[in-house]
């Protein structure tokens, strides 16, 4: 079963470079996340929170394939 996660990292976090930053970086920086069984729930989840203005546009948020330990959307 694949296993998704949302990481939300602070955009002023200074020891971190967005253009540089690979899974894990994303992962050890991360100030909140949150795990699905299904991208689509985490990425409905991500539009809906900067529509309703739930989610910061101060913060990045990142998709990650927690199985292959690699970032789908930044």
């Amino acid at each position: 079963m694949r296993k998704y996660c949302m990481y939300v990292v602070d955009s002023n976090e200074e020891d971190f470079d967005k253009g540089l930053a690979g899974y894990d970086e994303v992962k050890n920086c991360a100030i909140d996340y949150t795990e699905s069984d299904d991208f689509e729930s985490l990425l409905r989840l991500l539009v809906s929170g900067i529509n309703n203005e739930e989610y910061s546009d101060q913060n990045w948020y990142y998709i990650t394939d927690e199985n292959e330990g690699i970032i789908l959307m930044s």
